[in-house]
């Protein structure tokens, strides 16, 4: 009973118990998310998206990367969103940041909109990942960045009970085999260790296309 809570809660923070998750997870979550945003190579005017971003912790930093662009953000839990709103009301009042709830195989959002898009500790949640990524990349500009991040299957541990219960994990190879398979240029995939911990930052672009003649 503990872990399908948990494992509910991880997909979907809400409530009391859901505040706890994503603070916890702001915390744990550090490191991929400063290397995150190191890969995404910002400018001052992009326009950005962070699909799933919890507790929202990379909120304000991506804002700031994006001192004269947008942030938005995309996240399944009505209460994350709600909670990122009243936490950055400045900036959401100023119209510098967006924040939506909604669906990574639905986004609500036109096509070739992003300079760049991440996805942080996020992948173990979709359901059609091949679905997902088409539509990230029907939203990111031709040339646009896109990062996963995420805790290779290796690296796991304990985490692994967690498998039958909505989540699923990879491997770095997988991973970049999906991007490929969904059109993406440029993949590489990284690993990082920071102390005890072990994480992959999955980096691709949207083609630009042919040049015309």
């Amino acid at each position: 009973m503990i872990f399908d809570t948990l494992a509910r809660q991880f997909s979907r923070p809400s409530g009391t118990l859901g505040d706890f998750v994503a603070r916890f997870m702001n915390v744990f979550n550090a490191a991929m998310n400063t290397r995150t945003m190191e890969e995404m190579g910002i400018g001052p005017r992009d326009r950005v998206l962070e699909i799933g971003f919890g507790g929202g912790p990379n909120l304000a930093p991506l804002a700031a990367r994006a001192r004269e662009g947008c942030v938005v953000g995309l996240d399944l839990s009505g209460d994350m969103v709600a909670a990122a709103r009243r936490h950055h009301r400045k900036l959401v009042a100023s119209g510098r940041m967006e924040l939506h709830q909604g669906n990574i195989q639905d986004m609500p959002f036109r096509a070739a909109s992003f300079d760049s898009a991440c996805s942080v500790n996020n992948l173990y949640f979709w359901p059609d990942p091949a679905r997902a990524l088409e539509e990230v990349k029907r939203v990111l500009k031709p040339g646009g960045t896109f990062v996963i991040t995420f805790r290779p299957r290796s690296a796991l541990g304990p985490m692994r009970v967690l498998a039958p219960r909505g989540f699923r994990f990879y491997n770095p190879d997988e991973v970049g085999e999906m991007l490929r398979a969904a059109g993406f240029a440029e993949v590489a995939t990284h690993k990082h260790r920071v102390w005890l911990d072990v994480f992959v930052c999955a980096t691709a672009r949207r083609p630009k296309g042919r040049k015309k003649a």
